[in-house]
């Protein structure tokens, strides 16, 4: 593999969109070179910072794409230009008496120019379906509750056996998703919160924490949300919730 070839696949390597035996040939072909190994470096930073920006998952598709643009784009087949000489100031006494020496800026090795269009398109691709998912591409909170309660096929499970009242959860088959909805809940204290649980035979599972709003009302949302076969608690317990309950139920589905 030629100098041209690892440059062309530095970006790749610091996606990690490589087969795990071919990333490891290319990045120990990579770091054996000082100038190659920087370009690494700076690419595995930018990819870091994008990934920093939002919390992500990539579509599957994304390593086939990025070779795809890696095959397409047109690489430089020459070097960078000569820096420019510079126009010199003359000032009255101290002007050069000769020739001026040419200024030039350093030159990257050919091959390191080679690829580098490919690099910069793979970054945009990245840095772009970063933007889509952290500013569109997810449903915020609101609009995954939202959509929970605007269902048309919504099923509602009243909590309504115990001292406290006005507990419901609204679960959306079409989403897999559920609303703890409640109105008038006592505040639990400072050190408290409200706890549901799934009940399934003799061992609860924790569903989640949450505490009321300032008039009693909570709206909070349960991803994932597992209606068959349960029944369903809410306890209070020690700020932050517990393994299992360590009182006895406030509201129950049963």
């Amino acid at each position: 593999m030629n100098d041209e070839e690892l440059y062309e696949l530095i970006p790749l390597v610091a996606l990690h969109a490589l087969p795990a035996d071919e990333l490891d040939e290319a990045e120990a072909a990579i770091g054996s070179d000082p100038l190659m190994r920087a370009e690494l470096d700076q690419m595995r930073a930018l990819v870091a910072s994008l990934d920093d920006a939002s919390d992500v998952t990539p579509p599957s598709d994304l390593r086939q794409r990025i070779l795809d643009i890696v095959a397409v784009t047109p690489q430089l087949d020459h070097a960078p230009p000569e820096a420019k000489r510079p126009e010199l100031t003359i000032v009255e006494g101290t002007a050069h008496s000769g020739p001026l020496p040419q200024a030039t800026a350093p030159r990257r090795p050919r091959s390191q120019w080679l690829g580098l269009s490919a690099a910069a398109a793979v970054c945009a691709l990245v840095a772009g379906m970063v933007a889509w998912f952290a500013l569109g591409g997810s449903p915020s909170e609101s609009e995954q509750i939202a959509e929970v309660m605007d269902s048309s096929v919504a099923q509602t499970v009243m909590l309504d056996d115990g001292r406290v009242q006005g507990i419901r959860i609204v679960y959306s088959p079409t989403t897999g998703d559920a609303v703890l909805v409640g109105e008038g809940l006592p505040e639990p204290g400072d050190d408290r919160d409200y706890q549901l649980w799934y009940v399934e035979g003799t061992s609860p599972v924790s569903a989640g924490v949450f505490r009321p709003d300032d008039d009693g009302s909570v709206e909070q949302l349960i991803e994932d949300f597992e209606v068959d076969g349960n029944e369903f608690a809410v306890t209070e317990e020690p700020a932050g919730g517990s393994e299992a309950p360590t009182s006895d139920p406030i509201a129950t589905s049963f």
